[in-house]
């Protein structure tokens, strides 16, 4: 039995040469890679095969190096065609994030390295923390914060080169961040790579490839590494070109918008200048076209329209003067109680007079929207510009007429004025004066016109003194509601008031008391409201009172306590007439009467009750006790002299049984 050979059979002597003719022939370009590949086997088994004796050695070395650098080249071939796609997917990804992480994941999967991240600059110079990043195992490598200069990239950011570090925590060419070395020493990071990311010679960023064991980075490795940040340069330029294309075509966009609203804004508030629109026209249109609550104040702060109304706004009254002053619309922040409002405040000028502000509660208002609330303003300007022409019109009108009433002079036709103009003298009306005037006379008459305009009245300039007449039935309150409205501007000015009364032939009587009451109350303080009732007898007598309206304030002081004793057949007048002769004594007035002090005491309080009046204030009992006085005195100067009729004077039957012998208004002298 023949024994079987070992190993593979001889080759035919020529088969080695004519196998490897066959493969130089192939790579001379003539056969496809499969053939080279198969005829580069079948050469090698030749070689293999051939007989020692012939010294194939040299041969068999070189097809070895052949065998190395087809399998090199297909490999390289494989990254290239790799690189390619990844080329393909970042030109194909618009979306930065994404994009970034196409970059790591690559460089991690071409390179070979075991955690692959990147940094950018901010395109203002510096760096936060890592874009993105792949492998990394710690949180605290992925957000390490990089200072600029430091660290690999800041070093590769500068030479704008590719740079490895075969063991980074020990490298003295890198300039070493405490934060960034605990970073990669908690993932464990050995060997780096980097290679800059440049945009035209500029450097926008670092791509980094590290090891967790110590690596020779071969220069394959380094030209894909090279590469890769080539690639991404030019994908995260041309992602940050068209971020900034589109970021200016949505700017592009909004400014189209803001253009078109504003135009229409602006025929909005155009159309309020056509005939029978006003100020709350303007609050309402700015109101609906910025969703905010608005309102429209006059120069020192006072409302006249507001949207929705009511919008109880308050402006400092120094932010109405810095808007004033500054001419443009300003943003102002107040404090009510824990929430701080955002008021935009626009001055409307006609001129150089201010006439208002338009005010906008709103956190923020866009230019457009500014540019929107300034055309307001000025709308509104030109608004209260033509109602102030009205209204000085009318304030003439009405002046003539209350100048013609207030002298007895062409009663018919000025009632018949102030009729037209909506006053109509026939139902109650109070009169209202006011003393002297300050240095701010307009600012006064425009107060008080529109205080009369908003209680349905008119008001009017008389010998340098502001009349105003008012459909109402009590002095006082009007009196006190104008002179508060004059010092709420800061505006110190008396007003004196008297009525009501019906019918134009009374007001002449009732202005010179309200004259009085205003030039008394001017006297003594300066300012306020006053009325034959607030300001008492000694105010009268200051303004140098004539006879006739002390007759008649007497009467009034004391009508109520004569009306009672007449009626009702009491002594209630001559009680306390006799209690203030004697100094508020009880015992001395009950003995002058002939009466019990338990008496003399209830009488004094039901006159107390009638005159609405307590006697222990502060002079009170002085100032009823004058009045007592005078109409004493103003009796006696009406008794008949000899030669003269005597003049009637109504009187009372006395009660049977009632005590004193002084009749009501009249008493003993002391």
């Amino acid at each position: 039995m023949t024994p079987e050979p070992e190993g593979p059979a001889p080759a035919a002597p020529g088969e080695a040469t004519r196998r490897l003719a066959d493969l130089l022939e192939l790579l001379a370009g003539s056969g496809t890679e499969a053939g080279v590949q198969k005829a580069l086997t079948a050469a090698q088994a030749a070689l293999d095969r051939a007989d020692p004796g012939g010294d194939p050695a040299l041969l068999r070395a070189s097809v070895t190096g052949l065998r190395l650098g087809l399998a090199h080249r297909q490999r390289r071939e494989g990254e290239l065609h790799q690189l390619l796609r990844t080329a393909q997917r970042l030109l194909d990804t618009a979306a930065p994030d994404h994009l970034l992480s196409v970059i790591v994941q690559a460089t991690a999967d071409l390179v070979r390295g075991d955690v692959a991240h990147l940094n950018l600059d901010d395109e203002q110079g510096g760096f936060e923390t890592i874009r993105a990043s792949t492998g990394a195992r710690t949180e605290a490598f992925r957000r390490q914060h990089t200072p600029p200069g430091a660290g690999l990239t800041g070093l590769v950011m500068r030479t704008r080169s590719t740079y490895v570090t075969a063991d980074y925590l020990h490298d003295t060419a890198l300039e070493h961040d405490p934060s960034g070395d605990a970073a990669i020493a908690a993932d464990r990071l050995v060997t780096m790579a980097a290679a800059p990311m440049l945009h035209g010679d500029t450097a926008i960023g670092v791509l980094i490839v590290s090891w967790r064991t110590r690596t020779d980075v071969t220069e394959d490795q380094l030209d894909l590494l090279t590469s890769l940040a080539s690639l991404a340069g030019v994908a995260v330029s041309n992602a940050r070109l068209h971020a900034q294309t589109r970021r200016a075509r949505e700017e592009l966009e909004l400014a189209n918008e803001h253009l078109e609203w504003s135009a229409m804004a602006h025929d909005r508030l155009h159309a309020l200048l056509l005939p029978g629109a006003d100020v709350r026209a303007v609050a309402d249109t700015v109101h609906e076209l910025l969703h905010a609550p608005t309102a429209v104040l006059d120069p020192e702060g006072a409302m006249l329209a507001g949207a929705p109304d009511p919008w109880p706004v308050t402006v400092p009254r120094e932010a109405l003067h810095q808007a004033a002053e500054h001419g443009r619309i300003t943003r102002f922040r107040t404090q009510d109680n824990d929430d701080p409002d955002v008021l935009w405040v626009s001055p409307a000028y006609a001129g150089h007079e201010l006439l208002g502000v338009v005010v906008v509660g709103k956190p923020v208002l866009n230019a457009a929207e500014q540019r929107t609330v300034e055309r307001a303003a000025t709308t509104g300007a030109l608004l209260l510009s033509s109602q102030q022409a009205l209204a000085q019109a009318e304030f003439q009108s009405a002046t003539d007429a209350i100048a013609d009433l207030t002298r007895g002079a062409h009663v018919a036709a000025a009632t018949q004025r102030l009729r037209t103009m909506g006053t109509d003298l026939s139902a109650p009306h109070c009169i209202l004066v006011t003393g002297p005037l300050p240095d701010e006379r307009r600012r006064a008459r425009t107060l008080a016109q529109r205080h009369a305009q908003d209680h349905h009245g008119r008001s009017g300039d008389v010998d340098g003194r502001l009349v105003s007449l008012l459909p109402t039935e009590d002095p006082d309150i009007a009196a006190r509601q104008l002179a508060d409205r004059l010092a709420a501007a800061g505006l110190l000015v008396s007003v004196g008031a008297a009525g009501p009364f019906t019918g134009p032939h009374a007001l002449h009587e009732h202005y010179r008391e309200a004259l009085t009451c205003a030039t008394a109350q001017h006297q003594l303080a300066g300012g306020g409201a006053a009325t034959a009732r607030t300001l008492g007898f000694l105010g009268l007598l200051l303004s140098g009172t004539s006879r006739p309206e002390i007759t008649r304030y007497v009467q009034d002081t004391l009508a109520p306590l004569q009306r009672h004793d007449a009626r009702h057949g009491t002594d209630l007048l001559p009680t306390l007439a006799s209690y203030l002769d004697r100094n508020g004594s009880l015992r001395r007035t009950a003995e002058h009467l002939h009466i019990h002090p338990n008496t003399v005491l209830q009488r004094l309080k039901r006159a107390e009750r009638l005159l609405g009046i307590d006697l222990h204030a502060p002079g009170t009992a002085a100032e009823l006790h004058l009045a007592l006085r005078v109409s004493t005195l103003l009796a006696t100067s009406n008794e008949p002299r000899q030669g003269q009729a005597p003049t009637e004077t109504p009187t009372r039957e006395r009660r049977p049984g009632s005590t004193g012998d002084t009749p009501p208004g009249r008493h003993p002298p002391p």
